[in-house]
């Protein structure tokens, strides 16, 4: 056994002695080819100036100029274009307190007179979208919302005299309501330049705007008035919503944010004197572009899976804008005074903006179908709309304008990104522009109709079921909205 061991030991030592040497001469080979390498690789550095060699050291290769999108000052622009819906919606949302004094000025007007000031208000504010949208394009948001914010100013001073009905349509309905599309256009597609990634989130925000001014509005309202009378009411509401025009300027556009990015990744790289060249040119390459807009896109207006949008908000304006402008109208058919209204309303526009921020969240966390979603919110709000006539009190109607809020707050948290989705970033300026417009015209009508009707009823309960019916039969139209896209896919292919 001993000998047999020593001979296999033996023999593995010979064999770690031959592996051994032959993994030596490896390594000896190996180290003088690199050897030769570096000798060489010196050389070729020897003949390098030294500042080059400074310049590739310090100048980073991989160093890109951050995007604009989601990041940064894209938040800025949200907040202001918050508050200036904030503004602009909470002048609208207030109207319906505003519309109950002045029938107190103006006693013989009829319901569809006095409902003329709320059309032009509400119709103008819409029907001139698509061209506000082109104008923003062309002339900057800054310029568009300055503009806007002297027409809101000018059309409430001129209200002071107080000379007719008719008056006050144009000055507080139509010169307002022109001023109001001028200022709130221009944030919106900031909005969508902006943001990617999160433009659910970004819109519910913006969108948040909008109740929040009902909040702050309708109370302050009805204690201006009491206070200092609906002409010294105008005046206070003229200096408020000229501040419109500080956040304004904070609406600084996209191209200009991206050059702004651009210079500052430029100074940063600017390390040695061939730094600055290579920055600019790496910077170039990848600097993130906008979507050239189109001002005005008509061809939207032959696409069957648009006019599915276009056919379902003339059904849902009878309800969406309405509903707020004469809920107090309702209110003060049950018994309740202005207080009590500008509660209501206060009320209805808090839950609204926790409803917005908070679907906004929820579907981008979520992932889930957005057309689905939106179809039933115009279901649940068509629901509250039957329920409102059968309230008879104050805290009946707190539980279904909660009712109505989430439907309303689905719907302006959503409709923007499925615009966007379904029609390219590009086109928004036409496709919300077109939406709008839809919406300012059925406004022109709808506010003096359903004003008839409660003429010819004396009562407020047909109105909220011609409302109600209109929402479900919105639902039912662009629940087909997923299958008219696919015959148009099929219709390409």
């Amino acid at each position: 056994m001993p000998p047999a061991v020593q001979d296999s030991t033996g023999h593995s030592s010979s064999e770690e002695e031959h592996d051994t040497a032959h993994s030596s001469g490896e390594e000896q080979h190996g180290t003088a080819h690199s050897s030769g390498e570096e000798q060489e690789q010196g050389q070729n550095e020897g003949h390098q100036p030294i500042h080059a060699m400074i310049q590739m050291s310090l100048c980073p290769e991989s160093s890109t100029p951050p995007s604009a999108r989601d990041r940064g000052y894209a938040w800025v622009v949200v907040v202001g274009v918050f508050w200036i819906n904030t503004l602009c919606a909470g002048y609208i949302k207030s109207f319906g307190i505003t519309y109950l004094l002045l029938l107190e000025h103006f006693p013989d007007a009829s319901g569809a007179a006095a409902g003329l000031i709320i059309g032009l208000l509400m119709g103008t504010r819409g029907l001139l979208t698509p061209l506000m949208g082109a104008m923003a394009v062309k002339i900057g948001p800054r310029r568009s919302i300055l503009t806007g914010t002297l027409l809101v100013t000018l059309g409430l001073l001129l209200a002071i005299p107080k000379l007719s009905i008719h008056y006050m349509a144009a000055t507080l309905g139509g010169l307002v309501g022109i001023g109001i599309c001028m200022s709130e256009t221009p944030g919106m597609l900031l909005v969508t330049d902006y943001f990617m990634e999160k433009l659910s989130f970004a819109n519910g925000i913006r969108a948040s705007g909008n109740p929040m001014g009902g909040i702050l509005f309708s109370p302050m309202v009805v204690f201006l008035n009491d206070q200092f009378g609906l002409q010294g009411t105008f005046i206070l509401l003229a200096g408020i919503m000229m501040h419109i025009a500080i956040f304004g300027m904070l609406m600084r556009p996209v191209e200009l944010q991206e050059q702004i990015l651009h210079r500052q990744h430029v100074r940063k790289t600017q390390a040695g004197p061939g730094c600055a060249e290579k920055g600019n040119m790496k910077a170039a390459a990848v600097t993130h572009k906008p979507f050239p807009k189109k001002a005005l896109d008509f061809t939207l207006l032959w696409n069957p899976q648009y006019l599915i949008y276009l056919v379902m908000v003339l059904f849902s304006n009878l309800s969406i804008p309405q509903f707020l402008l004469y809920l107090p109208a309702y209110g003060y058919s049950i018994g309740l005074n202005n207080y009590q209204n500008s509660i209501i309303s206060s009320y209805m526009s808090a839950t609204d903006c926790i409803f917005r921020i908070s679907c906004g969240f929820l579907v981008q966390k979520l992932n889930v179908k957005k057309a689905y979603i939106f179809t039933a919110g115009l279901v649940v709000g068509g629901l509250a709309c039957l329920l409102v006539t059968l309230c008879s009190a104050m805290w009946q109607l707190l539980l279904v304008t909660t009712l109505y809020t989430i439907g309303l707050a689905i719907f302006w948290a959503l409709i923007n990104t499925l615009l966007t989705n379904d029609f390219g970033p590009e086109s928004i300026a036409s496709s919300w522009g077109f939406f709008r417009m839809t919406q300012g015209i059925t406004n022109f009508i709808y506010p003096s109709l359903l004003g008839l009707m409660q003429d010819l009823t004396q009562s407020m309960v047909v109105p909220f079921l011609i409302m109600g019916a209109a929402l479900f039969l919105g639902a039912a139209i662009f629940s087909l909205q997923p299958l008219v896209a696919k015959m148009c896919k099929r219709a390409k292919e």
